[in-house]
């Protein structure tokens, strides 16, 4: 099934390849809004497509987000019962697996933030990751993890992301990966924002312009 994500640059690699399950990163330095960006296409998805969505928040509560569906963004009962939140602590990726297989009609699945996975380490990594992507492909779904950045990103004078700011293991393993960067992290109150495409195989690797409503808690984008 096609997926409307309303973000175009993002719908285009959920769609690419016949609709194929991806293995999407995210990724931004702390602070710069993984969680409300990932938020902002699971409440795309669920009001756009007639398809469930399994979130994983892994350092959120559930409670906290279903504040943020139910009550700022107003979100009807009929489509917050598309959206499952699991915020089951430091999973395994057997558990993860698991909940995928059990959740039908499921086209994208979103883990906040990858890091937290059980034994998520510099031992594993690639394995948990090269998983992940097997669960992609043989479950026909999408996955989208948000990651952090390298601190080393810091100290350049240009801290707008580059695919080196990511660890080598989702260099390999990720699909496609795309990196969010706000310029008021850095400058102050300024609602510019990008979305950065660092690897896409099958398209550009594009800087798509945004702004950030930090009372809205939303990313849209930049009309001019």
């Amino acid at each position: 099934k096609e997926i409307n994500t309303m973000f175009y640059e993002i719908r285009n690699v959920l769609n690419d390849n016949d609709c194929e399950g991806k293995l999407i990163a995210l990724a931004s330095r702390p602070g710069m809004g993984k969680t409300t960006f990932s938020l902002n296409l699971m409440r795309n998805i669920v009001e756009w497509n007639e398809t469930n969505v399994l979130f994983f928040s892994l350092e959120s509560s559930k409670e906290k987000l279903m504040n943020i569906l139910s009550n700022k963004w107003e979100l009807a009962p009929k489509t917050l019962a598309k959206i499952y939140i699991d915020e089951t602590a430091s999973p395994s990726i057997n558990y993860i697996e698991e909940k995928i297989c059990e959740t039908n009609n499921l086209s994208v699945v979103f883990i906040d933030y990858i890091a937290l996975i059980r034994d998520f380490t510099s031992g594993s990594q690639n394995a948990i990751l090269t998983k992940l992507k097997n669960i992609c492909k043989s479950k026909n779904v999408s996955i989208i993890y948000t990651c952090n950045l390298t601190r080393k990103l810091e100290q350049r004078i240009d801290k707008r992301p580059i695919l080196s700011d990511l660890d080598e293991f989702t260099q390999k393993n990720a699909d496609v990966i795309f990196a969010l960067y706000r310029a008021s992290y850095y400058t102050g109150d300024d609602p510019a924002a990008q979305l950065r495409a660092l690897k896409n195989p099958s398209g550009e690797l594009i800087e798509i312009p945004l702004f950030y409503d930090d009372k809205e808690r939303s990313f849209y984008y930049d009309v001019d």
